[in-house]
């Protein structure tokens, strides 16, 4: 037997005090897992859900960009029409000009091979 009891007691309440902070330890340990557990799940799902609206802006921005890539590809076509239609007006009226002068020409030819002088007088039709 030990001769001082009020040693035993002290040491029994040592021995109390450190169960109770082993199981408080524990406690903590178990929710800091657990909480663990549930912080990585969340954390897997907010990473999955970034993804998830990294890819759908990503793939609005390109769907964006091939419709204006159309539209621009379209105007450039249409001004590539009207640029050929007004050159072919200009070749056409070039080409009517161009016959008009040649007959003008023929016919100075054939005025000047004239002996008449009154054959070199300008005849105007309406």
């Amino acid at each position: 037997m030990n001769p001082n009891p009020n040693l035993d007691q002290f040491r029994m309440q040592i021995l109390n005090s450190h169960s109770t902070n082993s199981k408080q330890c524990f406690a903590f340990l178990e929710k800091f897992h657990s909480d663990k557990t549930n912080k990585v799940i969340f954390l897997q799902e907010n990473c999955v859900e970034f993804e998830a609206s990294v890819v759908a802006q990503c793939d609005a921005l390109i769907k964006a960009l091939e419709a204006r890539k159309q539209e621009l590809l379209s105007n450039i076509q249409e001004e590539r029409d009207q640029k050929m239609r007004v050159f072919r007006e200009q070749v056409a009226h070039c080409t009517q000009k161009l016959q008009k002068t040649t007959g003008l020409l023929q016919f100075s030819i054939e005025v000047l091979k004239e002996s008449d002088p009154s054959a070199f007088l300008q005849v105007r039709t309406y």
